[in-house]
């Protein structure tokens, strides 16, 4: 049986991260934020590329491409996420709770495979985009003067600034899917808990 439910007076197999957050409530609360943020993310990258679209060479331009793609996929495996929390309320589905825990090892297996990839490539793309020989920044110090109102200009006299956001926002997505992988092994490891509890019960009353 799944521990962290000792003295809290919960069901049989319930599991809880950092003790006190149901595993079921982590993984909707959780999945829903990284859907939220990786479509924002990747709207933002969208139109920060169309903006600067003269300006980018097209290695960069191809990087910033691939992270919107990045971001795409943990929206979808955030979905897979929410799913594995539905599909057990279809009480006329064949074996909603086998279902709901395929859903979320499923959801498990999306973070971690993706999780190593994430960080090498944000870095490498990170490098690429704010490399110094970026034909933004060169345009942007060639003509501050000129274009001292502009977003261009902006954006190449506030590059370490926005560096920065852009890793801390690279840093909590990815804190949000090692959290969030925490949380769907342990509301998977719950589901296969009730599931082996429900299968006996079945079997004893097949007995009688």
């Amino acid at each position: 049986m799944p521990d962290g439910d000792e003295g809290k007076g919960g069901p049989i197999g319930k599991t809880y991260i950092f003790r006190v957050i149901p595993s079921r409530i982590g993984v909707a609360f959780i999945s829903s934020l990284m859907f939220v943020c990786s479509i924002s993310m990747a709207v933002g990258a969208s139109l920060i590329a169309n903006r600067l679209d003269g300006q980018l060479t097209p290695v960069q331009r191809l990087a910033i491409i691939f992270q919107v793609l990045n971001y795409l996929f943990v929206a979808l495996a955030s979905m897979v996420g929410l799913y594995s929390l539905i599909s057990i309320l279809h009480r006329n589905a064949i074996s909603p709770l086998s279902r709901a825990r395929k859903a979320c090892q499923l959801f498990c297996g999306l973070l971690l495979g993706h999780l190593p990839f994430s960080i090498a490539s944000g870095a490498l793309s990170i490098h690429i985009v704010f490399k110094a020989t970026t034909r933004a920044l060169r345009v942007g110090i060639e003509t501050a003067e000129r274009k001292a109102g502009s977003p261009l200009y902006w954006i190449c006299t506030k590059t370490q600034l926005i560096k920065g956001l852009i890793v801390v926002l690279y840093l909590a997505l990815w804190f949000l899917e090692v959290v969030a992988l925490y949380a769907g092994t342990r509301y998977s490891a719950q589901l296969h808990s009730v599931e082996m509890i429900k299968n006996v019960e079945d079997e004893e009353a097949a007995d009688y």
